[in-house]
């Protein structure tokens, strides 16, 4: 008889987790193209600037760097589109996060953009900078923000 109640409480069990992960990969696709298709423009962006300076152009290396990003960046969207439908919440928590994870890259993507036009950012002071300028302090960090880098191409 224990075995039945063993058993049944399994079935259950089952069929509510298959529904909590088939809604979670719902809510996750839209969020996944966009994170896979901002992680190949990094890449390119990357291979491109490489050639740009004339370095050393490794695919394998760039390929395993943006599989790495990409599996790290999915683990933690994973974790905050379930944590939103296991919290019934308003709080679009996965679409934020992904937002996040698209900032980050677009910095990177902004970077190798500027690094092979001779620029150097340093995004610390840009967002001390706009910290700054949100908070009213008048710490002077512009200076720093912008740097150009002399290059032999």
């Amino acid at each position: 008889m224990s075995s039945n109640v063993y058993n049944g409480a399994a079935a259950g069990f089952g069929a509510v987790a298959s529904a909590f992960v088939i809604d979670a990969i719902g809510e996750l696709i839209p969020w996944l193209i966009t994170m896979t298709t901002i992680i190949f423009a990094d890449l390119v962006s990357g291979i491109f600037k490489s050639y740009k300076l004339k370095e050393k152009i490794r695919f394998s290396k760039a390929v395993r760097d943006s599989m790495a990003k990409f599996c790290t960046y999915y683990s933690v969207c994973v974790c905050a589109c379930f944590t939103q439908i296991a919290a019934h919440t308003d709080i679009n928590i996965s679409r934020d996060t992904c937002l996040i994870v698209c900032g980050i890259e677009a910095i990177s993507i902004i970077g190798n953009i500027l690094h092979w036009h001779g620029y150097s950012v340093d995004f610390r002071s840009v967002i001390a900078f706009f910290f700054a300028k949100k908070f009213g302090t008048t710490k002077d960090v512009v200076e720093d923000m912008i740097t150009e880098v002399k290059q032999k191409i």
